[in-house]
Formats: structure tokens, C-alpha cells, sequence
């Protein structure tokens, strides 16, 4: 779908767009739009959608990714907070 595809220049998504361009309302609609699976994308330099909330300083994209990929799990009795979900910055 158009959501997922990366632009030729570096190889970012909308929501990387977004994030980068801290474009609160896309990338909201974005995260709600996307599946968890999709939150490890890296665009051509490696950058990752939590790298690039970090780098922009943006902590509510890095929870919602968070959030939203503990919520994908099967129900479990930790809060999210304490999940590790560090695969979604992990290089290729």
C-alpha cells in the first residue's frame, strides 16, 4: 500500500516523513493506520522510526510505537512500560 512505500531519495515511508517533519496529526493517523510489523522499516541511512522520534526528541512516538507493539502481543500481566521492544531499532 502507499502507506509502506519508501521514497527514492532516502528511502523513507510517510510516517518517517512525519516523524521527521514532526507532523503530530499524519504521524498519529499514520500509527493508527500501520500494523506493528511495519514499525521496524529503516529508511537508506538505517534510520529507524524510533531513531528518528529520538533523534527529533519526539518521546510520544516512541511510546505509541511501543504501545502499540506490546498491545499486538498475546495478553500478558506486565504493564507495557516494562516491555522490551528494542527490535524496533535494530539494524538489519
Amino acid at each position: 500500500s502507499l502507506l509502506n512505500e519508501a521514497n527514492e531519495a532516502d528511502g523513507d515511508t510517510p510516517l518517517g516523513l512525519a516523524i521527521k517533519l514532526r507532523e503530530a496529526a499524519i504521524a498519529r493517523a499514520l500509527l493508527k493506520a500501520l500494523s506493528p510489523a511495519q514499525f521496524t522499516h529503516q529508511n537508506l541511512a538505517g534510520e529507524t522510526y524510533v531513531f528518528l522520534a529520538a533523534r527529533t526528541g519526539w518521546v510520544d512516538v516512541i511510546e505509541e510505537l511501543g504501545r502499540r507493539e506490546y498491545d499486538a502481543l498475546p495478553l500478558v500481566e506486565a504493564p507495557w512500560m516494562g516491555y522490551e521492544f528494542s527490535h524496533l531499532d535494530r539494524t538489519n
